[in-house]
């Protein structure tokens, strides 16, 4: 039974001190191996203290262990954030300079800790709108928009409006030609007989 005796001074002062009396004389290698076969009771205290002191220390190793999990995925998730602002049109630029200013802030404000709300903060302090120490790649020039194509509508019988200056046929509807002749005379500025006077 392996025990830490500055840890049971600590813990336990008066563990410890029903105890000193039985190692008392007893060097520091051996009193481990120290049986408590004089009070067994005593013996099972400190052997109950030990099985707890275990349980702790399991405890932490496992939270530490959780925590380093956390902070894998955290940094994965990061620096997955990090790319993504690379990749857009018009992104982070992959450069050195920029790399240092990332690592820089992010050990100043977060002792270095990399997430991806981390790296959020991190662009948002010095992109654009914040320091603009950050260099952006220029976006891509957005293509010219396509020339609009007239698209007929149509008229109050269904059919397809006639194009300005169409001559008027015979196989026109009358509600295609008064459509037409209503947009050529809007077009010559002109509303009709209205403001006509005699």
């Amino acid at each position: 039974m392996s025990i830490n005796w500055e840890r049971l001074k600590e813990c336990d002062p008066v563990l410890h001190d029903a105890v000193r009396p039985y190692w008392d004389g007893v060097d520091a290698e051996n009193r481990d191996r120290f049986k408590y076969g004089v009070n067994p009771a005593l013996a099972k205290k400190v052997g109950d203290w030990r099985k707890e002191q275990d349980e702790i220390a399991a405890a932490v190793r496992e939270e530490a262990q959780e925590k380093e999990s956390q902070r894998e995925e955290d940094q994965k998730e990061g620096v997955a954030r990090l790319v993504e602002y690379t990749k857009l049109d018009g992104g982070l630029e992959d450069t050195r300079a920029n790399s240092d200013f990332i690592r820089k802030w992010l050990d100043k404000n977060v002792r270095g800790y990399i997430s991806a709300a981390n790296i959020d903060v991190c662009i948002q302090c010095l992109g654009p709108k914040g320091t603009n120490v950050l260099t952006w790649r220029k976006p891509a020039p957005t293509p010219p928009a396509p020339e609009p194509t007239e698209t007929p509508d149509t008229c109050k019988d269904s059919k397809a409006q006639l194009p300005l200056g169409t001559q008027p046929q015979r196989h026109q509807s009358i509600e295609q030609l008064r459509d037409l002749d209503r947009r050529e005379r809007a077009a010559r500025g002109r509303g009709g007989w209205h403001g006509v006077k005699f």
